[in-house]
């Protein structure tokens, strides 16, 4: 379960990279008319997805083995 507060955390990071891909923003690394941003931003958000639903499936999958036997729903 640390590692999935870890993980949790860590993505935090996606802020900053997603900020990277948004024109108009400070941080914005990409030209104008550029395909690169348009697929950096799609691999970005599959990224993000990925450990969304990874992370989730986690969390919710382990959260009922840390009760008690007579605390857990079937």
């Amino acid at each position: 379960m640390k590692l999935s507060l870890s993980l949790s955390v860590l993505r935090f990071a996606y802020i900053p990279l997603l900020l990277m891909g948004v024109a108009g923003t400070s941080l914005y690394s990409f030209g104008r008319g550029d395909v690169g941003s348009l697929v950096y931003n799609v691999c970005l958000n599959f990224t993000i997805g990925i450990t969304n639903g990874l992370l989730s499936t986690v969390t919710m999958g382990t959260a009922p083995r840390m009760l008690k036997p007579e605390d857990r729903e079937s």
